[in-house]
């Protein structure tokens, strides 16, 4: 058998050939053993922005974790635009895009994001084809090196939530890189009295976004991300409207009425909202024009030949299937069902 200084001095060749390495640890972890390029950032504001979901580091409840996305301006590394969910999905993407788009007034030149389902999405496709012709960049990559601006700034972040209590992020016990905290602290954390509720979430969410931006970095010679970028200027992105941000990020869209409603899907979630009669009467299986600012509130409909405003649709309200867990809202609801299919069928 092979003696163990042999098997020790073979280990070291096998981990020294880069495509060995990587079969057994995988392409993330071969690609720190590589060389690599320093890049510097951006000259001026609003020309790249970084994006990029963080885990908020305390629990909602039943162990609810949620996920903060940022959308952050390599230039200045300042948080122009942000959003929060349960999990990094299209709906929030969008909401922290609009979000930095509605607080600058520009578009960056270039827009540097990791591979993500959301620009798979046909809501995706339509936005980098619009901006695209305005002379945008987008990036989609794996190379931590190109989003390094909004993968390695967390350590500040959960610096900031230290200060809240039920805080669950790194070296909350020790300070090794493979600590985890201490069982007792883990077994305090799991009481229901020490979950937040969505609203405390948003709350630290904002006030974190808030205190980074105002922090002095020494990678910018001590000056805040909110100072950096205040001192910048716009040279290299694209002004954009109110109306125009609206049209790229909520478009007038056509969409057919099927079983008198209108079903529109945002990634994985399908968004439901059921017609009155005298509208499913006439554009049942004919498609119409949608607008929306929200679409948790609610649909403009107007008519896609004329332009004729036709109202505003509230979502679909879903009614409980058992009897015994029907509330009065149920049975109005049915009742208001019953009395659509009737309209209808009286047309």
């Amino acid at each position: 058998p092979y003696s163990l200084a042999s098997v020790k001095i073979y280990y070291r060749e096998f981990e020294r050939n880069p495509e060995l390495f990587t079969l057994r640890y995988g392409a993330a972890i071969a690609q720190k053993q590589l060389p690599y390029a320093s890049l510097l950032p951006a000259e001026h504001r609003n020309t790249m922005w970084n994006c990029d979901g963080w885990t908020v580091p305390f629990w909602g409840a039943n162990f609810q974790r949620f996920v903060l996305y940022m959308v952050r301006d390599n230039h200045s590394r300042k948080i122009l635009g942000w959003s929060l969910a349960e999990s990094e999905n299209t709906t929030m993407i969008l909401e922290g895009l609009e979000d930095a788009l509605r607080n600058t007034g520009v578009f960056p030149g270039e827009l540097c994001q990791d591979k993500h389902s959301f620009t798979k999405t046909a809501i995706a496709a339509r936005l980098r084809t619009e901006t695209e012709k305005m002379g945008a960049v987008w990036t989609i990559t794996i190379n931590a090196q190109r989003n390094a601006i909004a993968e390695r700034y967390g350590q500040y972040l959960d610096a900031i939530c230290k200060e809240f209590t039920g805080y669950l992020g790194k070296n909350v016990t020790a300070t090794g890189k493979d600590s985890r905290p201490a069982q007792e602290v883990l077994t305090e954390y799991a009481r229901t009295a020490n979950f937040k509720t969505l609203e405390e979430i948003k709350t630290i969410a904002a006030y974190v976004v808030t205190t980074f931006n105002n922090t002095a970095l020494p990678v910018l010679d001590n000056l805040s991300p909110a100072a950096k970028y205040d001192l910048s200027e716009d040279k290299k992105c694209f002004k954009i409207t109110e109306s125009e941000r609206l049209g790229l990020l909520r478009p007038v869209t056509a969409y057919k009425v099927t079983r008198g409603q209108i079903d529109i899907k945002v990634g994985m979630k399908i968004h439901m909202y059921q017609l009155p009669a005298e509208l499913i009467t006439r554009y049942n299986n004919l498609k119409v024009a949608v607008v929306y600012e929200d679409l948790t509130q609610g649909i403009y409909v107007s008519d896609l030949s004329s332009g004729e405003e036709l109202g505003f649709v509230e979502p679909k309200r879903k009614i409980a299937g058992a009897i015994c867990d029907q509330t009065e809202t149920d049975k109005k609801r049915l009742n208001q069902l019953a009395g659509r299919v009737n309209g209808v069928t009286t047309k």
